[in-house]
């Protein structure tokens, strides 16, 4: 045990992978000894984690709306709320400006900074205020993210990498009545599923794998493929799939809470994305023993070498997707699957990334003060 504690502060409003990660994080936390108190809107999904999982039992949480990044009515609050704390962690961009204005405020406790997005830094007025000052360190979640930070100009010594973590119990574990997917589909018992997880965002390029399920077609006519993910390209993906592929074909379901079950009923899982900082579909794929094909696409690399998958696919190149897919399918290669699953397992399990982000705040609390 010790006395120091932990302000984190999450401005998400819809259950997001970024807000389980937070929640699986603080969880480790507060088994290792470490206060915490988490601020996030009412309508955040952290009350309904604390009240029906495991997560965030020992975690105390607070209402602060955190309506805009320059809500200075919650920065005030957080200034008197974090006064007497030991450390502040900004868990989102939000979060992140509210924290810098309680700063300009008087707030004066150490400060880290989360970053779980690739999304580039946009340049502007206040970016060197935001990023350029105020912040003790950043967890970058791969070094794809880190090279982002380091674009926007920030410091690259106080940049620490610490992968994000699967849930190994609920990904690995027993799944109830993956079979029940064909019935919910509507489609034969024996069709085989194509499962890709994400955003419905161009980044994720879901119309490349279209393209590429439509190669499959002819080889393999009771294959459908399912899109699980909601997003701006929501109308205009089914629109295209409805075209390209015909009725019964795909099947986009829009955000769903019942993924490993998902994946249980799965023959493939394919990520076809251009860009990710560090794709947990995938890697909740790979420890549920799916067997995945994948883009080189940035965070993928260190992760999935030879090994665990092979080959990793130019984005953007159906023909080659699909040849993959195809290979795949003729030959899932157990023991390469096991060896992605352990990896998983190695390297990305819920004890290591708390380990890794209590060694940045442990640097942080020994800097002068």
């Amino acid at each position: 045990m010790n006395d120091k504690t932990i302000i984190h502060i999450d401005a998400g409003r819809r259950p997001g992978g970024g807000q389980r990660q937070a929640a699986r994080l603080i969880s480790g936390l507060t088994r290792s000894g470490w206060r915490c108190l988490l601020l996030c809107p009412p309508e955040s999904p952290f009350g309904d984690m604390k009240a029906n999982t495991q997560l965030l039992n020992d975690a105390e949480l607070q209402a602060l709306p955190l309506t805009s990044s320059w809500d200075v009515r919650s920065a005030w609050r957080l200034k008197g709320l974090a006064a007497t704390a030991d450390l502040l962690h900004a868990h989102d961009a939000r979060s992140h400006s509210i924290a810098r204005i309680a700063q300009t405020l008087g707030l004066q406790i150490p400060l880290v900074v989360h970053r779980r997005v690739f999304f580039p830094i946009k340049n502007s007025l206040l970016r060197d205020w935001k990023y350029g000052h105020g912040v003790d360190a950043y967890i970058a979640v791969s070094e794809p993210v880190r090279g982002r930070l380091r674009a926007a100009g920030v410091d690259p010594d106080i940049v620490n990498v610490v992968p994000s973590c699967v849930d190994l119990e609920r990904f690995s574990g027993y799944c109830p009545d993956p079979e029940g997917v064909h019935e919910e589909l509507g489609i034969s018992p024996d069709s085989r599923l194509v499962l890709n997880v994400g955003r419905l965002t161009s980044e994720k390029m879901q119309k490349t794998l279209i393209d590429a399920f439509g190669l499959m077609i002819p080889e393999y006519p009771n294959m459908v493929l399912v899109l699980a993910g909601d997003g701006p390209l929501r109308n205009e993906l089914e629109d295209y799939a409805l075209k390209c592929l015909g009725a019964g074909r795909c099947f986009i379901l829009g955000q769903r809470e019942d993924i490993p079950r998902l994946l249980r009923a799965a023959d493939l899982f394919v990520l076809a994305s251009s860009e990710e900082g560090m794709p947990m579909a995938l890697f909740e794929a790979m420890a549920a023993g799916v067997p995945a094909v994948s883009t080189a696409c940035g965070g993928v690399n260190p992760y999935a070498g030879d090994d665990v998958i092979a080959p990793l696919v130019p984005p953007g190149n159906a023909q080659a997707l699909a040849e993959a897919m195809k290979a795949l399918l003729k030959n899932p290669q157990a023991d390469r699957i096991e060896r992605a699953r352990r990896m998983v397992h190695e390297k990305l399990s819920p004890e290591n990334m708390v380990s890794g982000v209590l060694r940045v705040y442990e640097k942080v609390l020994s800097l002068p003060k």
